[in-house]
Formats: C-alpha cells, structure tokens, sequence
C-alpha cells in the first residue's frame, strides 16, 4: 500500500509545480487552507459522526421564596435537597449542583437563567441573570428545565436527532416556530419528553445550543448526527483518505502564483505580474469545478438513497407518526 499523501508531500508538489520561492512551511499553510475551504462547501462524509447526549428531567420538588426585583431565589429544604445533586453535565463533579447553572426556572409565569448557585452543602440560593420581575411569593412552586442543551464543541453541522428510548425521530423547527406555538414554554415543562428540537443562539465558546421540547420528566438520552468542523492540518499530518491529494494541490497553486503575483509586483516587473495574475485566475475557475465534482463524488451514494430502499420501520419498532412529506412517501412506496 502507497503511503498515504500528507501536507507535507503536498506542500512539495506546489513548490515543484511552478517553482515558487514562497518555501515550503508557506505552501503546507495554503495546503491546510485549501481542505478547510473544501470541507466549508458541503458535507463531507469523513466528518461525519454520531454524538450522544442526556438530557437531564426537569426539577419541581418543594417550593422557592422570590421577591420581585431581586436576583435571589431561595429554596426550602425540599427544594435544596433536590437541587444539591442533578443530574447532567458539571464541570466539577465534587459540585454537580454546578449543572445548574445556564439552565432556566419558572417561579410563576416565566422563565429565568440561573447564573450561580449559592453554598453547597446545602444549597442556599440561585442567582438569576436578570431580577424577578412578577409579585414576590414566599412558597412558590418551581420548576426548573434545561432550555439550551450544549452539544459537542466540535459540532459544525446537524442532522437527525433520534430520541433512543422511544426509537423515534424528533422533527426539527426553527426557534421562531417554536416560540410562535409555545412563546411562554407551560406546555413544555409538563414533561413526557422531546418531540422536536430547535437550534438556538451558539455558547459563548461557540458551542451549538439546542432546545428540545417538550422538556421530559425523566432523563433522555438523545443521539444525533453531525459534520464536525474540519480539523487543523499539521505540516506532517496525513491527509483524509476521502479528499483527492491533486484537488488539494490544484487549490494550493492558486495561492502559490497570487504570492508570485505579489513578489513580481514588489520588484517592479509588471509583465511577470499581469502572467501569474492571469495564470491564478484560470487556475481558480478550474479548481471551483474539480471541488464540485470532488463534492459530488463524496455523497455518491446518499443517504437519503439508502432510506428509499429500506423498510420504514427498520431497526425502531413500531411505526412512527406521519409528520412530513418525506413520511407520506414512505408511506406510499412500494415495498
């Protein structure tokens, strides 16, 4: 077996090519560039994974003092025993009651993000990011749900979301859609489980959010299916098997002869620029129709193929409802 081509071995075919002074830790960077900008067009197959996660219950034990205009909410007992050990992500487990934090409550009528947990051990009061704001109420139910659902850091793109204890595919809406049916979210927080999910705004790390809903009364575990954002090439790292070495290279020469461009422009030497800028030119154009056929040749057998030509009810049990057109012809399909 060949050894496999790596952005080195790249790097060295561009300077080979047209014999460009450019150096070759200059040439591996446009090489790197160049499969970023391949894997920004579509999505690749090689990036493609499966993710996982729990979706923690939501919390209504005991009941919550609130007053109007302050940031503090303080729980009795029962409400501070549940809340000392939810379940989901904490950065510090010796702390889970950290998990908290980012997720919403509702003492009344609407919703607020928890900033901080107070004490530990037990837990004395959350802190809210902005005040209350309704009529002050020392035995206020509560409760408290995870809106915004953090997924993987390495997330870039998304597909199907499945909810694994039921085996069925939740429906994506956009966020406007949801809040059109549901603007207040008391429907939501009855429990029984997702249905649907929505992307909302990205962490402040980057990290895509997404609520689902309905919020479950119990932990769910849901798989989802993702591109990951493609990862940094180093100067002696292979290159993904599924990417042609002479695309990336024809990309990369694009780069070479603008620096080349460049140079012949600094030394004063109109002529040589006017070649090379003609030169990347046509070089571009013809690289724009070898990624689209690059593209192409990745997702040659799709997925949605594969479904076609499957029972619809494979591998999940009982048939699910009929939700959109893609079902109806499902449905319908001769198998």
């Amino acid at each position: 077996m060949p050894p496999p081509f790596t952005v080195e071995s790249c790097a060295r075919e561009v300077l080979a090519a047209i014999d460009t002074s450019a150096g070759h830790l200059l040439c591996a960077q446009w090489v790197a560039r160049r499969y970023q900008r391949i894997a920004s067009r579509g999505r690749l197959r090689h990036l493609r994974k499966v993710g996982e996660v729990v979706l923690p219950a939501t919390m209504s034990a005991g009941t919550v003092s609130v007053t109007q205009g302050s940031v503090v909410v303080t729980p009795d007992a029962t409400a501070a025993a549940a809340w000392a050990t939810p379940t989901g992500f904490s950065t510090d487990p010796a702390n889970p009651s950290l998990s908290l934090v980012g997720r919403f409550i509702r003492p009344a009528m609407n919703w607020y993000e928890i900033a901080a947990v107070i004490g530990s051990g037990p837990i004395t009061a959350l802190q809210l990011t902005i005040p209350f704001l309704e009529t002050t109420n020392a035995t206020a139910s509560a409760t408290i749900a995870e809106q915004r659902t953090r997924l993987l850091p390495t997330v870039r793109w998304l597909g199907d979301m499945v909810h694994m204890r039921r085996g069925q595919l939740l429906e994506n809406v956009s966020l406007a859609e949801l809040d059109h049916e549901d603007p207040d979210r008391r429907s939501a927080a009855a429990g029984g489980g997702p249905s649907a999910w929505a992307e909302t705004a990205v962490d402040t790390d980057g990290t895509k959010r997404v609520e689902f809903f309905p919020y479950p009364s119990q932990d769910e575990l849901i798989r989802y299916v993702y591109w990951s954002t493609p990862p940094e090439l180093a100067f002696h790292a292979p290159l993904p098997p599924q990417i042609d070495p002479h695309v990336i290279i024809e990309g990369a020469l694009i780069d070479a002869m603008r620096y080349e461009a460049a140079q012949a422009v600094r030394a004063g030497k109109p002529d040589l620029a006017g070649y090379w800028m003609n030169a990347y030119r046509s070089q571009a154009t013809a690289w724009e129709n070898q990624v689209i056929e690059a593209i192409r040749s990745d997702l040659g057998v799709d997925d949605v193929t594969m479904i076609l030509q499957l029972p619809r009810n494979f591998g999940l049990g009982a048939r699910r409802d009929t939700i959109t057109a893609r079902d109806i012809v499902l449905d319908r399909w001769p198998i």
